[in-house]
């Protein structure tokens, strides 16, 4: 306590009491303890603190976010549990939280679940594509007449006067 006043002492910069950094530390973990199986909104309240202050501590504590990333394996593979349980039948989802489940699972493992297409274009055989003449070459000529139409006109060529000429 400081000694004039009966106020806890602070930390370095005035920054929280020694009583309440450990307190906020002891909230830490259990937000984090909770974090894989209850999600964010649940385990913050778990922890006794608002829903925004788990991600202010990831903002600024480095530790912190480090613990937080390594628990998303955990929290992917709960999502995923939660996925396989409505393919088995053994629970519903709305079409809006199957949405949010789907969303939350690309964005936690998008190695596996996001969305892959490919688009190739080949000539025949799997061999490149042939211009010949024809319609390709009609749109090559077009497009080069296109280009020089754009391009500004000369400039009228000036021709300089020697001084004393007039």
């Amino acid at each position: 306590m400081h000694r004039s006043m009966g106020l806890p002492e602070r930390t370095k910069r005035g920054g929280p009491s020694l009583e309440e950094a450990a307190e906020i530390e002891s909230r830490k973990l259990v937000f984090l303890a909770s974090l894989p199986s209850l999600g964010v909104t649940a385990a913050a309240r778990e922890a006794g603190v608002a829903e925004f202050t788990p991600c202010k501590w990831y903002a600024n504590d480095a530790k912190f976010r480090a613990a937080w990333d390594a628990l998303e394996p955990l929290t992917a593979r709960r999502l995923e549990a939660i996925a396989d349980a409505v393919v088995n039948g053994e629970r519903e989802l709305n079409s809006s939280a199957a949405q949010i489940l789907m969303f939350r699972l690309k964005g936690l493992r998008p190695s596996v679940y996001r969305e892959r297409s490919s688009v190739e274009h080949t000539g025949a055989n799997g061999g490149p594509i042939a211009i010949e003449n024809g319609e390709a070459s009609r749109g090559a000529m077009m497009l080069a007449e296109w280009s020089a139409a754009m391009l500004p006109a000369p400039l009228p060529a000036i021709e300089a006067k020697a001084e004393g000429d007039e």
